[in-house]
């Protein structure tokens, strides 16, 4: 039998006004039997998460409507590299859209290789070859969401921006919130994927800037790995400060049997079939009512 939650309660100290925030939400429910059982989440983020009841309200709403796909929900995948070689396998909407196989339910694929939440990608790069500045960048990935009006967006940052090392996370986590507020709507719900981890082996084992055979020091896998937990973690928070669905796929993935990517890097089929196994299970969603692998779902 699958159980999921039905019910959110979440509260904030604010210590300026010295009171609480807080909001509830769960619709009571009949069944054959009377009242069904309340499966709650709670959650209590910390001091000052909530500036009122009415942001701790919106909160509460939006991690119970992140819970599953509606008949007529556009999906959008907004990120970089992870989504565009998504592309080659399908594994993510195909394990989304067999949860709900009754529904129509719409997808399109927004990555872009190399991509920041700044949308550095989107017109000619880093070093404005081609397009435009850092704002035209960004201009036009918002542009592009907003023409498509998609109900879900699914992001998948941090890992590029992992490279600018521990002084970037906080400057990526802004641009994080910026990103998520200049889409943000009522009628939109958002899913907030952390980064992969980089995968030992492919020569990531090796010591992490070793000069003349020296092969002493941490291995660049785990410095790099550092790098991406604290943006895991700053995206978490970003979620749960916004009252978005959060995937931690970095903290999954290190338990998953058999390797994972193709270079250290970036996914393999294994790994996004994985992926898209967690993403279904952390969101607490149903279980696909059509097996993956059968005919029905290759239909």
């Amino acid at each position: 039998m699958l159980f999921r939650s039905n019910a959110v309660s979440i509260a904030s100290w604010d210590y300026r006004a010295n009171a609480k925030r807080s909001a509830q939400l769960g619709a009571q429910q009949q069944g054959d039997g009377g009242p069904q059982l309340t499966l709650q989440d709670t959650d209590y983020p910390g001091q000052y998460w909530f500036e009122d009841n009415n942001q701790a309200q919106r909160v509460a709403r939006l991690m119970m409507e992140a819970l599953e796909l509606r008949d007529g929900d556009r999906v959008a995948f907004l990120g970089n590299s992870f989504f565009e070689r998504a592309l080659d396998y399908g594994h993510i909407e195909t394990s989304l859209t067999l949860r709900w196989p009754e529904r129509k339910v719409t997808f399109r694929n927004l990555g872009w290789d190399g991509d920041t939440v700044h949308g550095h990608s989107r017109a000619g790069g880093r070093r404005r070859a081609v397009f435009g500045d850092a704002k035209e960048d960004f201009s036009r990935m918002i542009a592009h969401v907003r023409s498509l009006d998609p109900t879900v967006v699914i992001v998948a940052y941090g890992y590029n921006e992992s490279f600018d090392g521990k002084a970037g996370v906080e400057p990526f986590r802004q641009g994080l919130v910026r990103l998520l507020d200049a889409l943000g709507s009522d009628s939109r719900r958002f899913v907030l994927l952390s980064p992969t981890p980089m995968e030992a082996g492919f020569g990531t084992e090796l010591a992490f800037g070793r000069r003349d055979g020296d092969a002493s020091g941490p291995s660049y896998a785990s410095q790099r790995n550092a790098t991406l937990k604290l943006c895991r973690d700053a995206i978490a928070e970003s979620a749960q400060h916004g009252g978005h669905a959060f995937v931690d796929l970095f903290g999954a993935l290190g338990n998953v049997r058999g390797t994972y990517s193709e270079n250290g890097i970036h996914p393999s089929e294994n790994g996004y079939r994985e992926i898209a196994r967690i993403i279904g299970d952390q969101l607490k969603m149903p279980p696909p009512r059509i097996a993956i692998e059968s005919e029905p779902a290759e239909k």
